[in-house]
Formats: structure tokens, sequence, C-alpha cells
């Protein structure tokens, strides 16, 4: 029987030993998968870099952004300021012809009222030499 005892305890101990070991395996395994995933402070790295990496990009392209709106911008008031003699001209034509326009109307009217005005004197002329016929001799 202290055989058997002894073989228990054995065995019991192979058993805790080999339950020691199944940890221990599963501590290495999973200290492995965490190194190969990363530890946090990695992970965190990691997702610092790649975050620094899109940002930079970012940059990258708003300044490429800004730059094409700058050289647009150059184009538009060079253009704008090649244009602008003869855009002027044209409407300082346009308002010209406005102004002839409008004065030519006021002319043709003034000369119908002026017309108006010499038939009238003339309609009244023979009275008007009557009154100053009349003033000059005594009848």
């Amino acid at each position: 029987m202290a055989k058997t005892k002894s073989t228990i305890k054995k065995v019991k101990k192979a058993e805790s030993k080999s339950k020691k070991s199944d940890k221990a395996l599963e501590n290495i395994k999973a200290h492995k998968e965490s190194i190969e995933k990363g530890t946090p402070l990695s992970i965190i790295k990691d997702k610092e870099i790649e975050i620094n990496k899109q940002v930079a990009a970012a940059q990258k392209e708003t300044d490429e952004k800004l730059a094409k709106a700058r050289e647009k911008a150059e184009i538009i008031k060079k253009e704008a300021i090649e244009k602008a003699p003869s855009e002027a001209e044209k409407y300082l034509n346009t308002e010209i012809k406005k102004a002839k326009s409008e004065a030519k109307k006021i002319e043709s009217k003034i000369k119908s009222e002026v017309e108006k005005v010499i038939k009238q004197g003339q309609s009244n002329n023979d009275k008007a030499i009557k009154i100053v016929m009349q003033a000059i001799l005594p009848s």
C-alpha cells in the first residue's frame, strides 16, 4: 500500500506539474500573442504614428489645395486687370449712348415747346402791334 500511496503522490505531483506547465504554456502563448499583437504602449505608439501620417497627408493635401486656389486667384486677378480697360470703355460707351438718347428726348421736347411759344407769339403778333401802335400814336 505504501507503494500505491507513493505512486498516487507521484501521480498527483505529476498532474500538479502538468497543470503548472499547462498554465505556464498558456502564459507563454498569451505573452507571445501580446508581443505579436503588441503591448498596449506599442499599440498606442503605432496608432500615434498612423495618426501623424494621416495628419501629415491631410496637411499636404490642404497645402496643395491652397496653392491651387492661390494660383487660380492670381489668374483671375490678371484676367480682371487685363479686361478692366475694355470693360470700362464698354460701360462708358453704354452710358454715353444712354445720355445722348436722353438729351435727344429733352431736345425734342424743348423744340416742341419752343415752337408752341413761337406760334402763340405769332398769333398774338397782330394784337401786340395794335397795342404798341395805340401806345405810340394817340387816337
